[in-house]
């Protein structure tokens, strides 16, 4: 009988098995490694189902694959693929709500699986969302990568339709508010943690201070994601973004 140790396991036991996830990730050279990733998460979750820092690899690994599903055109299975990976990354923070990894990751499923509910259970899983990118700052606030995720919650529901805030109204007591001021803050921070870490970030420091009719500061932060390399799909739609607003200017 397998004891709930076991199931849990020392740090020791999986320090060898993160190392090699972590090498995997970081060398960008083999397509493969995404899948050499899942496949070790995978074994190694079957052994310890009960392990909040594999867990929560996992559900980032099943993000993964399905972003490389949904750019091969396999839409619906991108969609279960990101559902899976939700409910492991809820599973870790079930099992450890201290984690801030687990803590994003599950605000990041949330936020990507949110494109396939209704425009109310948005609305809530936003405030979901919220909660878990608030939490995972609050227990490492030297993620940039967190303040950008909290800038793009603030952003988006400053921009959300009246009429959007006005059906929110009948079944939220009340409803999210923030600003573009707010968003920028949030995206400031990220690049004061990391500068130059993310074009995506740039371009929405950009974006923020075009809606602000802080021009020369957008066309500034424009002329520098113009000279970044692109690192993943949303870098190029961003840099495409930046492109059409610096001619704007």
């Amino acid at each position: 009988m397998t004891s709930v140790f076991a199931k849990s396991a020392p740090f020791d036991d999986i320090k060898p098995i993160i190392q090699e996830v972590e090498l995997l990730s970081n060398d960008e050279t083999n397509e493969n490694n995404k899948d050499k990733v899942h496949t070790l998460l995978e074994n190694a979750v079957n052994k310890y189902p009960e392990n909040a820092e594999l867990l929560w690899r996992l559900g980032k690994s099943f993000y993964d694959i399905a972003s490389e599903k949904g750019k091969a055109g396999f839409l619906e299975e991108k969609k279960n693929l990101l559902y899976k990976g939700l409910g492991i990354v809820q599973k870790s923070v079930k099992i450890n709500s201290q984690n801030a990894s687990a803590q994003k990751w599950c605000a990041i499923l949330l936020g990507s699986t949110s494109d396939y509910e209704s425009t109310q259970d948005r609305i809530l899983l936003g405030f979901k969302y919220k909660e878990h990118i608030t939490k995972s700052i609050e227990l490492n606030n030297k993620d940039a990568t967190s303040y950008h995720l909290l800038g793009r919650w603030c952003y988006e529901v400053s921009q959300l339709p009246w009429w959007q805030r006005r059906a929110a109204s009948a079944f939220i007591a009340e409803p999210p508010t923030s600003t573009v001021q707010e968003a920028l803050e949030n995206f400031l921070k990220a690049e004061e943690l990391d500068p130059g870490f993310w074009l995506s970030n740039s371009y929405w420091i950009a974006k923020c201070y075009y809606d602000l009719s802080q021009y020369s500061q957008s066309k500034e932060w424009l002329q520098k994601i113009v000279t970044m390399k692109t690192k993943s799909e949303e870098d190029e739609k961003c840099l495409a973004l930046g492109r059409e607003l610096l001619q704007s200017l």
